[in-house]
């Protein structure tokens, strides 16, 4: 199989994945934003990076079917991994409240 395509999916999934994270990290809630703001704005923000992630692994899947090379799952385990990684958690949630409340 030619390995053409899968590179070129692998070259494009890694802005893909990359754009949403600092897309995400211009939106941030002001210090006197309410509870419900800032969880819709921690909640906004987490949708837009996992689906960048998701993105990116969906391509690189597509790439494996069509190109058939077996490098093509390792970009698709890097974004997991990320996904992983950057999974919300009660935690993060609780660290935000906090770094606004450091603000006032």
């Amino acid at each position: 199989m030619d390995p053409f395509i899968p590179m070129i999916m692998a070259g494009i999934s890694v802005p893909g994945a990359i754009v949403p994270s600092i897309v995400t990290g211009l939106r941030q809630p002001t210090a006197d934003a309410s509870d419900q703001e800032v969880c819709q704005t921690y909640t906004g923000n987490k949708i837009v990076q996992l689906a960048g992630l998701e993105g990116a692994c969906f391509m690189n899947l597509v790439a494996y079917i069509v190109g058939g090379q077996w490098w093509s799952y390792v970009p698709v385990g890097i974004c997991v991994a990320m996904m992983l990684m950057w999974f919300p958690s009660q935690t993060e949630l609780k660290h935000q409240f906090e770094s606004l409340e450091f603000q006032n």
